[in-house]
């Protein structure tokens, strides 16, 4: 609980039992509950509940399936989301949890780069992600820094009107532009640390960045025009 609001954490996990295991080990107290949806081989499930984590199963792999999984089973009045290779800093939910709480933001996002070391991320990655928010902030004229952050945090009673569709990875740069895009959604991004990942990296490099690249055409066909108010997200996404 923090200032009266319930804390949820969703985490995505396939195959992350090595980095859940130590990620669960500095939940904040303020957190009432764990939500993590897996579909592991290599015992996930169980050192997630020996953690203390609700597990929800989703059978069909996908970095969007999963948090719509996970997503739909959480209760909290703010979710925290963040990935379970231990690479992101769970300690700061707190942080999180105090903008969504006070009003200052609906939803939060973490930026990475501002705190970047060398080192802690492959150097193409970092520079695919530089260039891909270095696009879409200037396609959108959006302020938005890292757009493929995995640490977000949203206000529940506004997520429907942001939650993207998409069943694979690139459901985090959407629904980062969905609330950017947003007319009523208050946006913040906060400068975190991060970590080397724990475990077998998951991000297919060329498949991956193939299928971000179609979604983003994708996104701003169904768009139209890339900075006019989004009626339609109001009604629940864009596809």
């Amino acid at each position: 609980m923090y200032s009266n609001y319930r804390i949820s954490i969703v985490i995505p996990c396939f195959n992350e039992a090595e980095g859940l295991g130590q990620l669960l080990e500095k939940v904040p107290a303020c957190v009432d509950e764990v939500v993590v949806d897996n579909n592991s081989t290599d015992g996930t499930a169980g050192v997630a509940k020996k953690g203390g984590a609700k597990v929800i199963f989703e059978r069909t792999k996908g970095y969007g399936r999963a948090y719509h999984a996970g997503l739909a089973a959480a209760s909290g009045d703010i979710i925290v989301m963040l990935d379970g290779d231990n690479s992101y800093p769970i300690e700061l939910i707190g942080d999180f949890a105090e903008y969504l709480a006070n009003g200052s933001a609906d939803f939060v996002t973490g930026d990475r780069f501002s705190m970047m070391t060398n080192g802690v991320m492959p150097k193409i990655n970092q520079m695919a992600n530089r260039i891909t928010s270095a696009f879409l902030r200037k396609f959108y004229s959006i302020d938005l820094k890292d757009s493929q952050s995995g640490m977000m945090g949203v206000r529940m009673e506004v997520l429907s009107q942001i939650l993207s569709k998409n069943p694979g990875m690139p459901f985090s740069w959407e629904i980062k532009l969905n609330a950017w895009l947003h007319p009523s959604i208050k946006c913040v991004e906060m400068p975190i640390p991060y970590r080397h990942r724990v475990g077998q990296v998951k991000y297919k490099r060329y498949k991956d960045s193939f299928d971000n690249v179609i979604c983003m055409i994708r996104y701003m066909a169904a768009l139209k025009a890339p900075i006019e108010p989004l009626k339609n997200l109001t009604e629940g996404g864009i596809r």
